[in-house]
């Protein structure tokens, strides 16, 4: 079965070359006030797919690699709809261009933002090389089909490859219409097929950007201010200097600048510099410091981000009360490779190798320190050790590309594991007040939720106003999806002076982990379990109902929600396919087994089978 999807020819543009070169295609992804190109071979298109003579097809990919895969599962949704042969499957990363629409690695959209058009993507190429093998043997199409990087003529068997059939097909009109495959007929999708990264990451070859080396390269580490907002007032360099291999030392716009012939050089010198930094307004700031400032500012005006009934009246109502404090710290992105950026400034070109989450964005950067234009800046995107979020910021970009001009020269910049940490951009700290209340026969009939923390957003913007809710700060905790008539989620707004980002999940990374902590205490406040209690707020949502049913329905899962002691505190995990509970506690206890007893030292996890008769007795 299949789709039917409107290609017009504004979104697909082939270009035929010289003999030999194949059947490229490509398309447009449309630009905010940009319009689209004319399908003339004279446009220079972004060509997301080719295929060579020897059947090789090559998908450029332009989202960056930070491990979750996107090398491999973009690639498979155009060799779904091709039919290809997925071992004759290459990738690239295009030089960052507008072209390509947002290239920009976030907020899990890699697969979305690319399904519908790396799938016409395939599509148009496998009909325009149905096409072409139809022609060859004086055929119709109809009666000739794809099939692992083949066509292949139903009725006689004839057969040709991709290879053999895209010099012909790129000289076809691009189809107006094309058929999109129906799921139930997907062969590679929802497949596990080969990661095309991991070859070269296993054999050595991969590129990360703390492997880039070019000609007569230099290497650079730059010195943070310790302060936030903090400034360079003064520096003596002159034991530093005498370290061999240090060749430049000099302050750009975030701090001071080693240049040196290597690595260890640079690292030395560093720490043989003495510089005197002016603390600016955030001197003094300290985790005990801006928890207190949170926890005062807990009772200030807030903004409501939810408000379902009368909270605050139906706590003054109930028959029981739960208050709690949760507190979540700022937190670093911590990524495996630290920052690092190889630049290549000259008068008239900039060119940059970096993991980064966002080449445009990188370009952009460039572009302004240089005053090139936009044209002059190649971006070349390599893999990551890791992202989270943090590549996604340029600053460290902006940091090669000020030290390649001054320097004169190409320059790796190399970030230390301690500036790595100390100079993050980082997930927002927290205050959260929660109250519930109870009625009569144990059931949540009030919730607040009162958040106290800097905005992310804000902190993003300056400009952005203080009365505007910050919905980041708000996921995992507006959206509640429990069932409680009346609840009231709000948030006071308190800037600190922390510079934020976006840390993997935003707000529900640690919204959702507080909220799900506290229904725990009311549960045990309601004397209930915690699935039946949860199973009982979630009428109103069967997805999310579905979703905790089957969880306590795997093998063992139930124990996991029933093993519930009141009075003591600690932590159940199932573990598949072995059927094993991880029961850690934090008091020292004795536990029967199937008739077995023995202690479970506080701390220690001890390993139960699932499906044992477990008692568990505080000493």
């Amino acid at each position: 079965m299949s789709t039917t999807t409107p290609i017009s020819r504004r979104e697909f543009i082939k270009v035929s070359a010289q003999a030999g070169a194949g059947l490229v295609i490509g398309f447009h992804l449309p630009l905010k006030g940009a319009k689209a190109p004319v399908a003339s071979g004279t446009f220079n298109p972004n060509a997301f797919l080719s295929i060579n003579s020897e059947g090789i097809i090559t998908v450029a990919v332009t989202k960056s690699e930070i491990g979750q895969g996107i090398h491999t599962g973009l690639p498979m949704l155009v060799a779904e709809e091709l039919h290809a042969d997925w071992s004759k499957i290459r990738i690239e990363m295009p030089i960052a261009h507008e072209r390509y629409g947002s290239m920009s690695t976030g907020g899990s959209r890699g697969i979305r933002s690319m399904w519908t058009p790396l799938r016409k993507a395939g599509a148009i190429a496998r009909e325009m090389l149905i096409t072409a093998a139809a022609q060859t043997w004086g055929v119709t199409p109809g009666t000739c089909r794809a099939e692992q990087g083949t066509v292949i003529h139903t009725s006689t068997g004839n057969r040709l490859g991709y290879g053999e059939l895209a010099a012909k097909a790129a000289t076809l009109p691009i189809p107006d219409e094309v058929a999109l495959k129906d799921p139930q007929d997907y062969t590679i999708l929802g497949t596990s097929v080969p990661r095309l990264d991991i070859p070269d990451k296993v054999n050595g070859k991969a590129m990360y950007g703390i492997d880039v080396k070019l000609p007569g390269m230099l290497t650079a580490t730059v010195v943070h201010s310790p302060y936030f907002q903090g400034k360079l007032a003064s520096f003596d360099d002159a034991q530093a200097r005498t370290i061999d291999g240090v060749v430049k030392i000099f302050p750009i716009e975030s701090g001071l600048a080693i240049v040196a012939r290597d690595t260890s050089a640079a690292f030395t010198a560093a720490k043989a510099v003495k510089i005197v930094w002016a603390k600016g307004p955030n001197g003094e700031l300290d985790s005990e410091g801006i928890s207190r400032l949170l926890a005062e500012k807990v009772n200030e005006q807030a903004l409501v981000a939810r408000d379902v009934g009368d909270a605050g009246q139906a706590l003054s109502k109930a028959r029981k009360t739960i208050e709690a404090v949760y507190e979540v710290p700022y937190l670093a992105h911590a990524t495996m490779e630290p920052m690092n950026c190889t630049a290549h400034v000259t008068a008239k070109k900039c060119e940059i190798w970096a993991p980064t989450q966002n080449p445009q964005g990188a370009q952009r950067v460039a572009a302004r320190i240089t005053g090139l234009p936009t044209d002059s800046v190649a971006v070349h995107t390599t893999l990551s050790g890791g992202g989270f979020g943090r590549r996604s910021h340029s600053g460290f970009v902006a940091e090669a590309v000020q030290i390649s001009k001054l320097a004169g020269a190409p320059v790796k910049v190399l970030w230390t594991r301690e500036e790595d940490m100390q100079q993050g951009l980082y997930r927002p700290t927290s205050y959260n007040r929660f109250q519930a209340g109870l009625d009569s026969k144990g059931r949540v009939v009030a919730w607040s939720h009162r958040i106290v923390g800097p905005s992310l957003l804000r902190n993003m913007r300056p400009n952005r106003s203080k009365d505007q809710l910050d919905r980041t700060s708000m996921a995992g905790a507006a959206n509640l999806p429990y069932g409680i008539p009346n609840l009231l989620v709000d948030n006071v707004v308190v800037d600190i002076g922390v510079p934020l980002w976006w840390w993997r999940s935003v707000g529900n990374s640690h919204n959702a982990f507080l909220t799900e902590s506290f229904i725990d205490e009311v549960a045990h406040a309601a004397k209930a379990d915690p699935f039946s209690f949860r199973r009982d707020l979630l009428q109103d949502h069967p997805r999310h109902r579905g979703v905790l049913e089957l969880a306590a329905n795997v093998p063992g899962g139930g124990s996991v929600f029933q093993a519930f002691v009141p009075g003591l505190a600690g932590g159940l995990a199932l573990i598949q396919p072995n059927s094993v509970l991880i029961l850690t506690l934090t008091q020292t206890t004795t536990v029967v087994v199937s008739g077995v007893t023995f202690t479970v030292q506080a701390g220690v996890p001890a390993f139960i089978p699932v499906g044992a008769n477990v008692t568990i007795t505080i000493q």
